[in-house]
């Protein structure tokens, strides 16, 4: 990590909620995470974290992920060595942010059932990557995010 960055403040990202949605390759799943409206360098934000999940949760729906914890390598995230086998499970997740495709490396999901038991929260561990792309002034950053998640799938 590049120490002439300065840290993103990680603070202001807030779930509001996520969405798993079905893909036509029934073994990849589409995650999409909207984000509470944050204000930063005098710019309101609308942001949605997209990620496709492929090999990763068993379907869309909410009772086959109920209570699943899963931790994920930086090569299911699509850092590959040129010595590294292709992984079976791959993530590839990014945000529209600064003008470029911030890529998100997601490090694990974890599915909880809520204290009313009538549906699911999920936890995201993961880094938003700004120096892959390059040209910000923030470094990459560690971020949680917590919110409640539905299913399109019918």
């Amino acid at each position: 990590m590049n120490t002439d960055k300065i840290p993103f403040p990680h603070k202001i990202l807030k779930g509001q909620f996520a969405l798993l949605s079905p893909l036509e390759d029934v073994s990849a799943v589409q995650l999409s995470i909207s984000l509470q409206a944050f204000e930063l360098d005098n710019e309101i934000h609308h942001l949605i974290i997209d990620a496709t999940l492929n090999d990763v949760l068993p379907s869309a729906y909410l009772r086959d992920v109920a209570d699943l914890d899963l931790r994920f390598s930086r090569q299911e995230n699509g850092w590959l060595d040129e010595n590294d086998d292709e992984p079976e499970r791959t993530l590839d997740a990014s945000v529209y942010l600064f003008g470029r495709h911030q890529v998100i490396e997601i490090q694990s999901l974890k599915f909880c059932r809520n204290r009313a038991q009538n549906g699911l929260t999920l936890l995201l561990k993961g880094v938003l990557c700004f120096e892959y792309e390059g040209n910000t002034d923030y470094a990459d950053t560690d971020f949680v995010l917590n919110m409640p998640v539905y299913s399109s799938a019918i």
